[in-house]
């Protein structure tokens, strides 16, 4: 359909999407039957260039899936490394955010290329069952577990500890909210929060306990300056929340949406509310907040 639009000189727009017209060339192609593939195979070598002419018509087309490729990763760069860069100078006493910057930046851009290659491994559909929900439950208690031990058991001993206990975290919990995103939209019942039209009240809400979350540890480490705990607060919730708005926002332009026709039994349903439940109560830092309220300080003095 493309080939023939360019040949109409018809314009041919790409949606803002990772997604991929399939993945091997026109010739290599297979169709599902055979007498359509022989007469497509026959319609396709009867045109100027053969399928060499439609490879490059589609790859033409195309290319501006890698400008927002890039562009993926410039939004990724923009609200997330360079919050968390910052965050992180914060708590570990003025140490150089650059040495922040440059590999979570490459974590960032490693990860939107493996978003486009799994929307084009799986054809642009994941599927509902209990081995898709599974990895991903497994995914997200995974990330969740190694984000906590880190920040328990290494956080508060360096301040360059911390330093890459922030780089850990971020990278921990950016793959477990990717991971969490198709597990809400297989729960059923859905819940209505979850809609488009709820987008932003969710986001403030989530931003305003994470804030909350940071006022208080932010207390506990700067006892002193009311400053000092507002920004840390400020910071804090936004490396919480942007992850979820990035996920909410860009998921659209995957080019990988979930297989509504799946069979959504009873364990398929409680692996995937498990997910859900173990991420909701991460997100929201109580973990941070019983350690400050406890008498654990989460930062050094």
């Amino acid at each position: 359909e493309i080939f023939v639009a360019r040949m109409l000189c018809v314009g041919v727009e790409v949606a803002p999407t990772l997604a991929a017209a399939g993945r091997v060339s026109s010739e290599s192609a297979k169709c599902g039957n055979t007498a359509d593939e022989a007469r497509l195979r026959a319609e396709i070598e009867g045109f100027p260039g053969s399928y060499k002419g439609i490879d490059r018509a589609v790859r033409h087309t195309l290319s501006g899936v890698r400008r927002h490729l890039v562009g993926l990763w410039v939004k990724y760069t923009i609200l997330q490394v360079l919050p968390v860069a910052t965050f992180s100078h914060l708590v570990s006493g003025g140490a150089p955010s650059y040495k922040l910057i440059v590999p979570l930046s490459v974590f960032s851009a490693g990860l939107v290329v493996l978003l486009r290659r799994l929307a084009a491994r799986m054809h642009g559909k994941l599927k509902v069952d209990l081995r898709s929900v599974g990895v991903l439950t497994s995914i997200v208690w995974v990330m969740t577990i190694c984000r906590q031990l880190i920040g328990f058991l290494f956080g508060a001993r360096s301040r360059t500890g911390l330093r890459h206990t922030q780089a850990l975290e971020f990278v921990f919990y950016e793959l477990a909210t990717i991971a969490v995103a198709p597990l809400f939209a297989m729960c059923r019942p859905h819940l209505p929060c979850l809609s488009a039209r709820f987008r932003l009240p969710v986001l403030i809400i989530l931003l305003s306990i994470v804030f909350l979350v940071g006022c208080v540890a932010g207390t506990v480490a700067y006892p002193d300056s009311g400053a000092a705990t507002l920004i840390f607060a400020m910071l804090f919730g936004w490396s919480r929340a942007a992850p979820v708005y990035m996920i909410w926002t860009e998921s659209l332009h995957f080019g990988l949406q979930v297989d509504a026709r799946g069979r959504r039994t009873l364990p398929v349903m409680c692996l995937a509310w498990l997910g859900v439940a173990v991420w909701c109560v991460t997100a929201a830092e109580l973990p941070v907040l019983s350690r400050s309220i406890f008498g654990r300080q989460p930062l050094p003095m």
